[in-house]
C-alpha cells in the first residue's frame, strides 16, 4: 500500500474509486483516449513528423541521419506541387523535403515529385490526379489520390489502397515505430518486426 496526499492506495486500486479489479486481458481494455475523428491538424502533423525524426535518428543509421537533414521545402516549391496534393504533404514537405523512410519507399522531394509524375505518365497507367510521394529501389512509386494511399507501379498501374488518405498513413507508420514494430536493418532499410 502506498500513500497520496493522505489518500492511502491499496492494489487493488480501491484508494482512487476503482472498486472492483480491472481485467485487461484479451482485449478487453476499455478505450483511455478519444479518437480523433478525421485527418491530423496541423499540430498533430508536425509532432507526428517529430516523432518519426527522433525514432529514425535513433534507430535508422543513415537513413535517420538523411532525412532529419533534409531542408523544409520553401514557399515556391510547395506552391508548385500538383493542385491534388494534399495538405498533409504540403505540411510535411514543409518541415522536410524528402528523404522520410517509409519500408521500402523513400519520400520525394517537390522536384521529385514532379519529375516522377512526368516520368510515369509515360507509362499510360498514370491519372494526372496521382500524386507520388515515395520511390523504391525498384521504381515503384507511393502516390495519393481521391481514394487514399496507393502502390503504384509502371506494368499494373494503381495497386490496392494502403492507407484512406496520407495523414493516416503518416500516424500509422508512426504508431509502428512507437509501438516498437519496425526496425531497421543494413541494406534492407526499415522492415516491420517478425
Amino acid at each position: 500500500e502506498g500513500d497520496m496526499g493522505g489518500k492511502r492506495l491499496s492494489p487493488r486500486g480501491g484508494g482512487l474509486g476503482l472498486s472492483a479489479k480491472m481485467d485487461v486481458s484479451k482485449g478487453s481494455m476499455p478505450e483511455i483516449h478519444n479518437k480523433r475523428e478525421g485527418d491530423m491538424g496541423d499540430e498533430e502533423l508536425r509532432q507526428c513528423v517529430l516523432d518519426m525524426e527522433t525514432w529514425l535518428a535513433s534507430n535508422a543509421g543513415g537513413a535517420g541521419a538523411d532525412f532529419a537533414g533534409a531542408a523544409a521545402a520553401g514557399k515556391e516549391q510547395l506552391e508548385g506541387l500538383p493542385p491534388s496534393a494534399p495538405p498533409a504533404l504540403k505540411g510535411l514537405l514543409g518541415i522536410h523535403d524528402g528523404k522520410l523512410p517509409l519500408l521500402d519507399f523513400v519520400g520525394l522531394s517537390c522536384a521529385e515529385i514532379s519529375s516522377e509524375s512526368s516520368a510515369a505518365k509515360a507509362s499510360g497507367k498514370w491519372q494526372d490526379g496521382y500524386v507520388p510521394i515515395a520511390k523504391n529501389p525498384d521504381g515503384d512509386l507511393l502516390v495519393v489520390c481521391g481514394t487514399g494511399v496507393h502502390r503504384w507501379d509502371a506494368e499494373l498501374g494503381l495497386g490496392s489502397v494502403e492507407a484512406n488518405s496520407l495523414s493516416s498513413h503518416l500516424e500509422q507508420y508512426r504508431n509502428m515505430m512507437m509501438q516498437g514494430k519496425l526496425e531497421y536493418v543494413d541494406e534492407c532499410g526499415i522492415m516491420e518486426v517478425a
